[in-house]
């Protein structure tokens, strides 16, 4: 007897550690910190996941694939994003917890998401500075949204977004805002559309820096409508390409719609790529960005090819429609028709018109080869070179 009762001390203290520790477990393991991440394995992880806004600066890694499918139990079509979701409604400022921890998708996928919301929707709401999401793929997303930050990644992104992928329907593919974020081996497929701000793999980007990506979806929207992002506004692009379809309206590129006081460097298409105006194989309108002191940064086109079909009505180029920048060492090799003006690399380079008449386009080194056919203004290299623009050492076959 006295034996088997000064065992129970002992087998209380085993359970009652035991309890304390089911207790405390979350998700599928880890502890959150950058050696030992939170596991998430499961679904009811994820959603746990992001409505724990406290967690939100921990580090997590995925070890397995989770199907958001919304016909499964215990999955639902979202009316928002699924981690650091936008709180404010249609409001256009982000209202709500941000994510700036680590999410590591180690090669695993998370298919089927489906989202009908407003803005700043997608898998995450908003990575900030800091924030890191890689090796993560999104499979046959379903997202629609308000036209302000809509992708299959993140609404907005600040932060590093590395070795990540979308399929499915979408905005902005993978992001939908880059703000002074770095994207880097990144690619989309699968079918793009919306109004303005439209891009194979991201819809706006403002300061941020995009290499070594791809897209090859089909892509279709209003305005500022490209191949791989719809707006390039200040930032770096380099060692990109798309090669879908891409349509609009007004400012329609094969890589990008505007690239506006941005750089776009050793890039290429090869899609069809059909509008109505600011219509170009690479760049729809290769402009500058100005500031309130009336100073601006011109738009630079360096290395850059396209060899898809170009079709539109006025300002068309084979490689840029509309042209207030600079355009080096580039070549068209696609045929290009339209009304006018109709050019087979530049369909119009413009000094700038009443206000900018002291930066005019520059067109150097650069060549096209290709059917040209237009109405008035047709030319095989410029269809139209307007207000003291330069043009030097170009060749057309």
């Amino acid at each position: 007897m006295v034996t088997r009762c000064t065992s129970w001390p002992y087998v209380a203290a085993v359970l009652l550690l035991t309890g304390v520790s089911t207790a405390t477990a979350k998700y599928s393991g880890g502890t959150g910190e950058p050696n030992d991440p939170y596991q998430i394995a499961t679904a009811a992880d994820l959603i746990a996941l992001g409505e724990t806004p406290d967690d939100y600066d921990k580090h997590f890694v995925l070890t397995a694939d989770i199907d958001l499918d919304p016909n499964l139990p215990g999955r639902k079509v979202f009316d928002r994003a699924v981690i650091a979701p936008h709180v404010g409604g249609m409001t256009n400022w982000f209202q709500g917890t941000t994510f700036t921890g680590v999410f590591d998708g180690s090669g695993h996928v998370i298919s089927r998401l489906t989202i009908n919301g407003g803005h700043y929707i997608g898998l995450f709401g908003q990575l900030r500075a800091g924030a890191q999401v890689r090796n993560l793929g999104l499979v046959d997303v379903h997202i629609q949204g308000g036209r302000w930050c809509v992708g299959a990644l993140a609404g907005l992104n600040g932060g590093t977004v590395t070795g990540c992928h979308s399929t499915g329907d979408c905005v902005g593919g993978l992001l939908g805002y880059n703000s002074e974020g770095v994207v880097s081996n990144c690619h989309s497929t699968g079918t793009i559309s919306g109004g303005s701000f439209v891009g194979g793999l991201l819809g706006y980007n403002s300061e941020g820096v995009v290499s070594n990506c791809h897209s090859t979806g089909t892509i279709s929207g209003g305005s500022f409508v490209g191949g791989l992002l719809g707006y390039n506004s200040k930032g770096i692009v380099s060692n990109c390409y798309s090669t879908g379809l891409v349509s609009g309206s007004t400012n329609v590129g094969g890589l990008a719609g505007r690239n506006g006081g941005g750089c776009i460097v050793t890039s290429y298409n090869s899609g069809p790529v059909t509008g109505a105006s600011q219509v170009g194989g690479l760049v729809g309108d290769n402009g500058y960005f100005g500031y309130a002191d009336g100073t601006s940064t011109d738009g630079n086109v360096a290395g850059c090819w396209s060899t898809g079909t170009i079709a539109g009505k006025r300002s068309v180029g084979g490689l840029v429609g509309h042209n207030v920048g600079n355009v080096v060492d580039c070549y068209a090799k696609g045929s290009v028709c339209g009304d006018s003006p109709v050019g087979g690399l530049v369909g119009v380079n413009w000094g700038g018109g009443l206000y900018h008449r002291d930066k005019p386009g520059y067109v150097a080194r650069s060549y096209s080869v290709g059917c040209v056919d237009g109405q008035t203004g047709v030319g095989g290299l410029v269809g139209d070179n307007y207000l003291g623009s330069v043009i030097v050492n170009f060749r057309t076959f």
